[in-house]
């Protein structure tokens, strides 16, 4: 019987604040870039037919289909789906580097789903799926919240959170499970280093992954 085969969108902040971190820890930037790159090395070696792309946002450029003056800025389409390959590899390692602005997250999210969608036309995929690594420290609107959740929901694409801090509750509670599957590392934010940026963006991710899975929302959001 064939593998079942994936259309896989990596969706990586590049932005300025990625390259932050306290002394003698790896910033959230080389931190994603490790588990991206034992993500696709894994793919590479089992000779995987999964097609991956890789979208970049807080690029000092722009770079997608759908920008425009004001819109879709500052994020960029690196590779567009392809079988993983050692060219993507390199570009991981060497090519990919921080920009010095900011990306909206969600319009990134908006660039992933519309590329997903159009490469996809005619071709057989059991999975259409993104990851996204970010620190959440970037603006965002949340105009097109509803309309992400309700794409998202008619296409079938799934979605999951990679951030350098582990979840829990704003509020010091938390989801026990969720808490234990992120402590093995704490990355470089603790809790109360969080700035209101990035309690603003937890807020929304969680809003948007429980609106996506009320029951199971969090678990879907990993530490790197």
């Amino acid at each position: 019987m064939a593998r079942a085969k994936a259309a896989v969108v990596l969706c990586m902040d590049v932005g300025s604040s990625m390259s932050n971190c306290v002394p003698g820890e790896e910033s959230p930037f080389e931190q994603a870039k490790k588990v991206m790159t034992l993500f696709v090395q894994r793919q590479v070696f089992a000779e995987s037919k999964d097609e991956i792309s890789l979208v970049l946002f807080g690029t000092d450029g722009t770079g997608n289909t759908l920008a425009s003056e004001d819109q879709y800025q500052h994020i960029t389409v690196h590779r567009h789906l392809f079988l993983p390959d050692f060219d993507l590899l390199e570009d991981l390692q060497n090519v990919v580097q921080p920009g010095t602005g900011q990306g909206d997250i969600l319009d990134a999210l908006i660039v992933c789903m519309d590329l997903l969608q159009k490469e996809t036309i005619g071709k057989k995929y059991d999975k259409r799926h993104i990851e996204v690594f970010t620190d959440l420290s970037s603006p965002f609107s949340e105009d097109q919240l509803d309309v992400i959740v309700a794409n998202m929901k008619k296409t079938g694409i799934s979605l999951q959170f990679f951030l350098p801090f582990p979840v829990k509750d704003l509020d010091g509670s938390g989801d026990a499970d969720g808490e234990a599957r992120s402590s093995r590392h704490q990355g470089s934010f603790p809790r109360k280093g969080l700035t209101e940026q990035q309690k603003e963006g937890l807020r929304m991710v969680k809003k948007l992954m429980f609106a996506l899975d009320k029951e199971d929302g969090l678990e879907d959001i990993y530490t790197f």
